[in-house]
Order: structure tokens, then C-alpha cells, then sequence
């Protein structure tokens, strides 16, 4: 067959049917059998498996392999390991790779805060991974490993909490650094039905209120309902602004910027300035 042109090689010892379109998962399945029968789909090539192709910065094909191996090919970026537990593997469309806990957990030693924290969220909302399976996991591969620490921070079970707090003093830091005036925090707003809820911020001469969304994975989906009603009451009588973390963290001017619009626009501007 070989000879007759029906088969070719793809790696060595590795052969594909060359009537058959080569797919990007079939280049990922023909390295990995290359790597040997212990060898996984890792890192970049895992997120994009796994349905996180957005986190994904590299189109090298990566595979994670406990045995010393050098690709035949180029394109493909072979990662030795010596702790590649059954817990940490797993298969998708016959294809095997790291588990989505270990693929998060592998990537995050090249990643900046704001992307770890950005993958976590995004791999525990599209299940790739749960929440406290993220947190064991990490607490176990931590040793030595870059950005695991934060990981373990933000899937322990208190840390909402914590999280909000830091997001809080953020967004202050942020509202003074870009002429933003200073709004009453957490503060209980009444309608004609009574109590509302507590708003994160409130700009009272303004009528304006900004909620700020930590991350998705800290609330239940009865929690983001109460949201909803909550927000819906608000904007009867107040001006709604709504923000993320990652708006916080990466377009803070914008906000800045869109906030002293409503606040100008609410008749309550200029405020007492800090």
C-alpha cells in the first residue's frame, strides 16, 4: 500500500491514509501517537480541544509527554513531565490529552494574572472543569509551578469574598486616578416597593448607580436571577451602569469616561471631588 502511494508517513512511525484530507486533528492525533503510548495533547493544543480556543496563543501543535522525545515535524512543541497522573488525562473526539483542570493549571505559568484569572473563570463556566476539582488539583501541582498560587486563590470556597473586596478597591483606585468623583459604596436603595438592595456604587445627586460583576463562576444561577430583578428595580429610578472585572482591570479609562458622561447627564456633576 505504501508503495502504491496509498499510504504515507506522517511522523515516524506514524502512517495516514493519503486519500484523506490531513485535518488539524488528525496532524494533533498523528503527534501525539508519535510521542509514544504515555503522550497527551497539552497546553494551547488542549484549550483549543477543549472548546477555550480564545486563551489559546500559539497554533503549535503541543503535547506533553513523561518520556524524552524530539518531533520529527516542525510546527509541534514536545513538553516532558515527570507527574502525569490518570486523573490528569483524559480523550476528546479519540484524541488523548490533559484533563481541563491540568490543562489550566499547565498553561498558567505562561500567562499574566488577568489571563489566568480570565481562563479560570471561562473554564469553570463552559465546564471544562469544575470549581472545586480546579481548586484540588491545583492545591496537589502547586509546588514550583507558576501562577498555580492564584488558581488555588480563586477556586477556594471563601473566595468570592475575597475577590469582590479586591475588585472594590480596584474600582476606587481606578474612579480617583481618572477624575471620577467618589461614590457612597454598598449602600441599601429604597424604590416606592420598598428595600431594592444593596448597590455597589451609588452617585446620589446623580441618581446613578454602577454594579460591578466579579467573576461568573462566584455565583449560583439563582443569585445572577436576583441580579436581574435587582437591576430591572434600579433602573425605574436610577441611572444603571454595569461593569466587570475585566473592564476594571483593562479599560478603566473607558469607564471613566462613560461614568462622568451619566454623571454629567444625571444634573449631579461636578460632585464633591476627592
Amino acid at each position: 500500500m505504501r508503495r502504491g502511494g496509498e499510504i504515507e508517513g506522517a511522523h515516524l512511525g506514524v502512517s495516514r491514509f493519503s486519500g484523506s484530507p490531513l485535518t488539524w486533528h488528525g496532524r494533533v492525533m498523528a503527534a501525539v501517537l508519535a510521542a509514544g503510548p504515555d503522550a497527551v495533547a497539552g497546553y494551547d493544543t488542549a484549550m483549543r480541544l477543549l472548546g477555550l480556543s480564545r486563551h489559546a496563543t500559539t497554533d503549535a501543535i503541543e503535547v506533553v509527554t513523561p518520556r524524552p522525545w524530539v518531533p520529527d515535524r516542525p510546527g509541534i512543541v514536545a513538553h516532558r513531565t515527570r507527574r502525569l497522573e490518570r486523573c490528569d488525562r483524559g480523550v476528546y473526539e479519540s484524541i488523548p490529552v490533559t484533563s481541563g483542570a491540568r490543562t489550566v493549571i499547565d498553561v498558567a505559568g505562561r500567562r499574566d494574572r488577568t489571563a489566568i484569572t480570565a481562563l479560570v473563570d471561562d473554564a469553570v463556566c463552559a465546564r471544562v472543569t469544575t470549581r472545586r476539582w480546579l481548586f484540588l488539583r491545583g492545591r496537589a501541582l502547586r509546588n514550583g509551578r507558576r501562577g498555580v498560587g492564584l488558581i488555588v486563590s480563586l477556586t477556594r470556597p471563601d473566595a468570592a469574598a475575597e475577590f469582590w473586596s479586591w475588585l472594590e478597591r480596584q474600582a476606587d483606585r481606578e474612579f480617583a486616578r481618572h477624575g471620577v468623583p467618589a461614590p457612597r459604596w454598598n449602600t441599601r436603595l429604597y424604590d416606592d416597593r420598598g428595600y431594592v438592595g444593596v448597590v455597589d456604587a451609588l452617585w446620589e445627586l446623580a441618581r446613578t448607580v454602577a454594579e460591578i460583576e466579579g467573576l461568573r463562576f462566584h455565583t449560583s444561577p439563582a443569585q445572577r436571577r436576583d441580579d436581574a430583578r435587582r437591576y430591572n428595580r434600579i433602573s425605574r429610578r436610577h441611572r444603571l451602569l454595569r461593569y466587570t472585572w475585566l473592564d476594571i482591570v483593562q479599560r478603566p479609562a473607558q469607564m471613566a469616561v462613560e461614568l462622568l458622561e451619566a454623571l454629567s447627564a444625571g444634573g449631579g456633576y461636578p460632585l464633591p471631588i476627592r
